[in-house]
């Protein structure tokens, strides 16, 4: 089964808050793997707000677009985090951009912290699992779980040994940690790995293949509990339902409406009559921009929600996901 993960990006009303940003000062840099980056971050002013395990927060480019990156560290402490960057030489830019730019002393704007991907562990046994660049989420839930005492184990799938981030740090703690480079080794057992008869809750980050893997086989043991972060969105089949090509929304609260044609989002919409929407990815995989919704259907194409809350369907990403009616009413 898929567990349904909270969200807590609203206020008392039930409206979306406003991202706050902040500024970051670079005080360490490392190459941590082979296009790998971890850099160390103190405050500027005050200090940095409370975080929880699996958060994440958004770095602004110059352009006013932004890239996720997991927070890593101590979630207590005001005054350090961590960011492991994926420099993605072929990819949109950011990531190079924060390489060229993130040297010691420099300074980075920063989200305030989100968490879709909280470690609240049910079960006697946790399992983490990993792919690439998706230790980095992980990493503060498993020295969270160490530190409690849990019975917990790591696999960690990556390109090579030299691509792995954080392998000196996790192997401290001895055999709880299984490596699988895929240049040098079997790919982990996964059907194996969650075999037990036990209840078990599993930590899943990394590449849509292994994700997908994980999710299959979660969904067909009730004793596993699985919960899934995506850097990248979830693939939609073409034949899928995409919900009505044109419709109407009103925002309840802010008293405004807006059609929306076939090429423009809901979250676009709202940005033309004026309303300020917090937003990031733009394409439903970071949470940001999730709204309650008042009435209406929606066919949910974000890659954040899990199978439960689609079907309660009490919110949605505007970003992406759209009306499967001719109105939606909406708390924004």
């Amino acid at each position: 089964m898929v567990i349904a993960l909270p969200f807590d990006e609203y206020d008392s009303k039930g409206s979306a808050l406003q991202i706050e940003h902040l500024t970051a000062r670079v005080v360490a840099r490392s190459e941590v793997a082979a296009d790998v980056l971890r850099l160390d971050l103190a405050p500027e002013g005050e200090g940095f707000p409370a975080w929880t395990p699996g958060a994440h927060v958004d770095v602004v480019l110059p352009d006013g677009d932004a890239r996720q990156y997991s927070l890593m560290g101590s979630p207590a402490s005001t005054t350090a985090w961590s960011l492991g960057v994926l420099v993605e030489r072929n990819g949109r830019g950011g990531s190079q951009w924060i390489a060229d730019t993130a040297v010691e002393g420099a300074t980075l704007t920063l989200s305030a912290p989100r968490n879709h991907f909280p470690y609240t562990p049910r079960s006697v046994r946790t399992v983490f699992i990993a792919g690439g660049i998706g230790i980095t989420a992980l990493m503060p839930m498993i020295a969270w779980a160490e530190a409690e005492g849990r019975d917990w184990e790591l696999h960690y799938v990556g390109r090579s040994a030299s691509h792995m981030a954080f392998t000196d740090a996790l192997r401290g703690y001895g055999d709880r940690v299984h490596l699988y480079p895929r240049d040098s080794s079997a790919r982990p057992p996964l059907a194996a790995i969650l075999a037990s008869g036990a209840p078990v809750d599993v930590y899943c980050c990394g590449p849509e293949s292994l994700i997908e893997e994980v999710e299959t086989l979660s969904r067909e043991r009730a004793n596993v509990s699985a919960y899934f972060e995506r850097f990248a969105p979830r693939p939609i089949a073409a034949d899928a339902p995409h919900g009505f090509e044109s419709f109407d929304v009103t925002f309840d609260y802010s008293g405004l409406e807006a059609h929306v044609g076939p090429a423009e989002s809901i979250l676009a919409a709202a940005e033309r009559v004026g309303i300020e929407v917090p937003t990031s990815c733009r394409e439903g995989t970071c949470g940001t921009c999730e709204t309650p919704i008042l009435s209406g259907e929606v066919v949910h194409l974000d890659s954040v929600l899990s199978d439960a809350e689609r079907e309660a369907s009490a919110t949605m990403m505007i970003c992406i996901s759209r009306a499967n009616c001719p109105r939606l009413v909406l708390d924004l």
